[in-house]
């Protein structure tokens, strides 16, 4: 997934729930490799489990928007509703001309096989 993707399935996500995005920060992609086990049945029903190496890639990424607090459960549905995409910290300002500032926090993971 690229910054662009990143980029469009966030602000679609951000839009699509009634909020106007200000920013988005996205941070630099790291990697973190990681053992499975897959297990595969056969023809005569014995069992074989095989090792499987994948890396997690996971990009940090910042998003302020700005909007009304009455959509903000159906934003964090959506976010938690998304595979791959986690919110790391969630911080907002209240502003009496129901501008408030939402500052949100993502963990967008990848899987690469």
């Amino acid at each position: 997934m690229s910054n662009d993707d990143i980029d469009k399935l966030l602000t679609t996500k951000i839009l699509a729930n009634g909020f106007k995005p200000v920013s988005l920060t996205i941070g630099t992609m790291t990697d973190a490799t990681f053992k499975t086990e897959e297990t595969k049945s056969s023809s005569q029903t014995k069992e074989a489990t095989k090792n499987k190496v994948s890396v997690i890639k996971q990009v940090n990424v910042i998003a302020s928007i700005s909007g009304n607090f009455s959509n903000l459960n159906k934003l964090l549905d959506a976010i938690n509703n998304q595979k791959g995409l986690e919110i790391g910290n969630l911080t907002y300002q209240v502003s009496s001309n129901e501008k408030n500032t939402i500052s949100i926090s993502f963990i967008v993971y990848m899987v690469q096989k």
